[in-house]
């Protein structure tokens, strides 16, 4: 791609798995309902096994770059050679979360994701709704009495495992049996799996790669716990796709962190539990489940779809980024 000398070049930096999914959809959406004063350029940090991902997430790369550049100078003259290809300085440079930041270079504007400042991040509804509960359900084998509780959170080691494995045995204390579904790369994983298999696979962990979407339809609830102690590690955790969860009708249950907003819209009707305890984690699980019914899930979905519009974000953003550049009115 090269860029084109009418319009002002916006590129987004992203790492597709440090992202997540619901990051990767923000970015294409940006793309899909872009006004006609802004072009925008991809420049991907990827792995050859993530070009499937990014492409289920809708969003196309123009550009590769090594997933990993040892220093932020490295970075710089990796962006550099991306721009003599396209012809130009950017306008703007936007950072997606778990993308190194480079060296500030003169020219052009560096600001992360974050700052875009235009409310939630969309939500993929058309791609959610597509997914088939019962067919993740047998691909997990998981038994059609089951209750599935998914871990949510970006990226992907900031879910804890061993949390999840724990949660799956107290609440299979209970009938109907219970399943845990992490994702691939979660914290502590070997040592969730040996704590499963120490108890005769009483209850199932399931780690699962597939897209956010599509672990969602096979899930009974959504749950993002960081491994203890959560208020001093994993800076940078995000939980983006408790968004989607609620989007699917889902329960969502969170630990407190500094990953969770209380104000977001999607955690209006959420259950938030205290950090570093695993023991009112599962009771706020529990009691969620057995509360919920078709009505609530309807309420969630219905609200939650509002808030996060995928053309409202998109203005949104461009809305911010031509007062940022000092263009004024296309």
């Amino acid at each position: 791609m090269t860029a084109d000398a009418t319009r002002k070049v916006i590129a987004h930096l992203i790492a597709p798995r440090a992202a997540g999914d619901p990051a990767c959809f923000a970015c294409a959406t940006l793309i899909e309902h872009a006004p006609p004063w802004a072009q925008h350029v991809v420049i991907g940090a990827l792995r050859a096994d993530d070009v499937p991902r990014i492409e289920a997430a809708g969003l196309q790369v123009d550009h590769r770059i090594p997933p990993r550049v040892a220093a932020a100078l490295g970075l710089r003259a990796q962006l550099a050679r991306v721009w003599r290809s396209i012809g130009s300085m950017p306008a703007c440079l936007v950072i997606w979360p778990g993308a190194q930041r480079p060296l500030d270079a003169p020219g052009h504007w560096t600001l992360s994701a974050s700052e875009l400042g235009a409310g939630p991040w969309p939500i993929d509804a058309p791609r959610i709704q597509a997914c088939d509960r019962i067919e993740v359900r047998r691909a997990w084998g998981v038994p059609d009495d089951a209750r599935v509780i998914l871990f949510v959170g970006e990226p992907a080691h900031a879910c804890d495992a061993w949390t999840a494995a724990y949660l799956g045995g107290v609440l299979s204390l209970a009938k109907p049996p219970t399943w845990v579904v992490v994702p691939a790369g979660a914290h502590q994983i070997d040592r969730g799996l040996r704590f499963v298999e120490r108890h005769k696979h009483a209850w199932g962990m399931i780690v699962d790669d597939a897209p956010l979407a599509r672990q969602l339809a096979g899930a009974d609830a959504a749950v993002h716990a960081l491994a203890p102690p959560s208020r001093h590690a994993h800076t940078g955790a995000r939980a983006d796709g408790l968004a989607w969860a609620t989007a699917t009708g889902l329960p969502v249950i969170a630990q407190a962190s500094p990953a969770i907003d209380p104000n977001a819209p999607h955690m209006k009707r959420a259950r938030i539990a205290p950090p570093d305890d695993r023991r009112a984690l599962a009771h706020a699980v529990s009691q969620l489940l057995n509360e919920d019914n078709s009505a609530q899930r309807t309420t969630r979905r219905t609200e939650v779809l509002g808030a996060c519009n995928p053309r409202a974000f998109a203005e949104s953003v461009h809305d911010k980024l031509l007062k940022a550049l000092g263009r004024g009115s296309p």
